[in-house]
């Protein structure tokens, strides 16, 4: 999706792996399809092959901009986890950190961690719960401890019926998108767009 604020031009690329776990995630890293890794190699050569063969047109051709490199990747990932109760706080964080640290090593400026949500899971199981809040927490101290990454808590909390919530009482409504995206999300991304462009 391409997007503009006031100041900037944004192109939103989304990758969702509905179902999989961290583990999952670290370990398909280069998978052709799903691969964070590859994800990102692939923007990067998108990205240079654009500059690449614009270069080779006379000035007057070069209208198109070429499309903006990778500035910030956001991450939403751990519900799987809770939910499946395989691995514990320290290991969930650990795989979670290896995402961040795959795309800072690819070269992108900036990651955002949101916390892992809450859920109808998380309100009736308090050990999920626990681990939820464990992960969240070490997520935030490693953020709080970098330069490179921020992390964003989730903006609201679970609710049986409740407005920003589907029936399923793990993922969000329409509204909770919108809530995460617009009013928790797009301002943090900004400044972090005003900081690095």
């Amino acid at each position: 999706n391409n997007c503009k604020d006031d100041a900037h031009d944004v192109l939103v690329r989304h990758r969702g792996l509905p179902g999989w776990t961290s583990q999952q995630m670290v370990d398909d890293l280069d998978g052709p399809n799903t691969g964070l890794r590859t994800a990102i190699v692939n923007a990067k050569n998108q990205t240079a092959a654009v500059v690449a063969s614009s270069s080779a047109l006379p000035t007057q051709q070069q209208q198109q901009p070429p499309p903006p490199p990778l500035s910030i990747v956001i991450l939403l990932a751990g519900t799987n986890d809770i939910g499946y109760g395989l691995l514990d706080s320290e290991e969930i964080f650990e795989n979670l950190w290896t995402l961040h640290r795959t795309c800072l090593d690819l070269g992108v400026p900036k990651t955002i961690a949101v916390g892992i949500p809450p859920s109808g899971y998380q309100a009736v199981n308090k050990v999920a719960r626990r681990t939820a809040q464990d992960v969240n927490r070490m997520l935030e101290e490693q953020c709080r401890s970098t330069r490179t990454s921020t992390f964003v808590g989730f903006p609201f909390a679970y609710e049986p019926n409740g407005a920003h919530w589907s029936s399923d009482g793990l993922h969000f409504s329409q509204l909770g998108y919108k809530v995460l995206g617009e009013e928790c999300l797009a301002p943090v991304v900004k400044r972090i767009l005003d900081e690095l462009l």
